[in-house]
């Protein structure tokens, strides 16, 4: 069976007590938004985002808006990859005052690899400048894909939709091998927009 256009969408599990994290002194957009590696990687101190849950419970993966924040265990699988065009930050989490945890790894992702097949997909194209303005399914374009060598768009920002990463099935599987928690991988073509905010 040909996977080399088998993806899959990553998200945070929708447990209550997995927290989502947030920046304490630094803006998302001066260091994730950029389009090019990082001259200089520097230590992010995080905490939880408001309202944190009761009895946070600190696992393998955390969503921080459209950044991914990975735990040492998975960056023990990720880092020796070395994926095209990405970066990883170390940080750690106030999980409450006076408290922080390590061993955490923000992936700065400056991949951007345009994917989508616009006729077959679900999505409305703004008619101002002809950019994707909102997605409810994604359908990928193996003609686009197949122009960027495998090895480069393993994990990759959609250039459509840059909030949005895709990994393929060989990291997937690589991943899945240790059972993490707090992470959730959803096939492309399962995808819909909203489904993970169900439980």
């Amino acid at each position: 069976m040909n996977t080399e256009f088998e993806y899959y969408l990553i998200d945070s599990d929708n447990n209550p007590n997995y927290p989502t994290l947030d920046y304490k002194d630094v803006n998302e957009g001066d260091i994730f938004f950029k389009k090019c590696p990082l001259s200089e990687i520097k230590k992010l101190e995080m905490c939880l985002w408001k309202p944190a849950p009761k009895k946070p419970e600190m696992v393998d993966f955390h969503s921080v808006t459209s950044v991914l924040a990975f735990a040492d265990s998975l960056y023990a699988i990720l880092e020796p990859l070395k994926l095209h065009n990405v970066q990883f930050i170390p940080a750690s989490v106030e999980v409450k005052k006076g408290t922080a945890v390590d061993g955490y790894w923000l992936m700065h992702n400056y991949n951007r690899v345009e994917c989508m097949d616009l006729e077959k997909s679900d999505c409305d194209i703004s008619e101002i400048d002809g950019e994707v303005s909102w997605i409810r399914k994604i359908v990928l374009s193996p003609e686009k894909l197949s122009k960027v060598p495998l090895e480069q768009r393993l994990f990759f920002r959609m250039k459509e939709d840059y909030p949005t990463h895709l990994v393929h099935k060989s990291i997937v599987d690589k991943i899945t091998t240790i059972n993490p928690k707090g992470i959730k991988f959803t096939p492309v073509e399962a995808w819909k927009q909203g489904m993970q905010f169900d439980e």
